[in-house]
């Protein structure tokens, strides 16, 4: 496995800037004489005796920054030590690979728990990386008790970052998938007021309308899917449906059409078309 120094180069140079301050301030000290370093390209050193009020102020401002730079460095220090100690359990529990087991991805991730303690967004992924697997096993209990405590670790995490859009985005599926429909369309409409250019958080936001019945928010939202997602079939079937919903079946057909030109074998389009019924009109295969 190979190592990044970059981080830890970084770490090292202002560690060692802030040591040098530190000595810089012990020396100050002992003389008499010191400079404040947000000024130190121009200044005089300020003397103890005769500018003592400047004196104080310059060394407790050094001495602080110094302060900063060792603590920071040193937090900075750990921090990529615990990455590094936690990248191999992380790298097993979120693995894909086909060799593998939903039994051997459930056991990965609990390594990764028990030994890195992952917290916020990391624990969620481990926990949903669980959830999925318990899916396949048809532990469909397990699984929503799993995905619970995903979006609770998601929670946390957003709770000292909600701009964090990743997290909203993986919280919003996970409510999705436990029936959840209201709570995922508020994490959407989250995500999308983070993330107004990407189509397909206007598209799940649009099909999670369609969930809780607002065919009219449905079309809103999805019509922006279709512009920021040119040539996609997905948001034109979703729209067809919204319109369908709102017992606009002209437009309903036309998007339909549209999409069965697109992709007539996408799960959605044929479901689309199915629903739309025999009687409408249709875009030829």
């Amino acid at each position: 496995m190979s190592v990044d120094l970059t981080p830890w180069l970084i770490a090292g140079a202002f560690a060692a800037f802030g040591v040098g301050l530190l000595i810089y301030c012990v020396r100050g000290f002992r003389r008499g004489r010191i400079v404040p370093m947000i000024r130190y390209y121009r200044n005089e050193p300020y003397d103890r005796r005769r500018e003592p009020k400047r004196f104080w102020v310059s060394l407790i401002y050094n001495g602080l920054l110094a302060g900063g730079l060792v603590v920071g460095s040193m937090a900075a220090l750990q921090a990529e030590r615990r990455r590094v100690h936690e990248r191999p359990f992380r790298d097993a529990c979120l693995a894909d690979r086909p060799d593998r087991t939903p039994y051997d991805v459930i056991a990965a991730c609990d390594r990764w728990i028990a030994e890195a303690r992952p917290w916020g967004f990391d624990l969620g992924l481990a926990r949903a990386t669980q959830a999925h697997a318990h899916s396949l096993l048809g532990e469909r209990e397990q699984a929503t008790l799993l995905r619970r405590a995903a979006i609770g670790a998601y929670g946390r995490s957003l709770s000292g970052y909600p701009e964090d859009s990743a997290a909203h985005w993986n919280s919003a599926a996970l409510m999705v998938a436990n029936g959840d429909f209201e709570q995922a369309r508020l994490s959407l409409e989250a995500y999308v007021a983070l993330e107004p250019d990407r189509g397909n958080g206007w598209l799940e936001l649009g099909m999670v309308d369609l969930w809780v019945r607002k065919p009219q928010d449905a079309i809103v939202n999805l019509t922006r899917a279709v512009e920021r997602l040119p040539g996609e079939a997905r948001p034109l079937a979703g729209r067809g449906l919204a319109f369908l919903m709102a017992g606009d079946r002209e437009r309903a057909a036309a998007d339909i059409g549209a999409a069965r030109k697109l992709d007539p074998d996408h799960p959605l389009v044929t479901d689309a078309v199915r629903m739309l019924g025999p009687e409408s009109p249709q875009a030829p295969r």
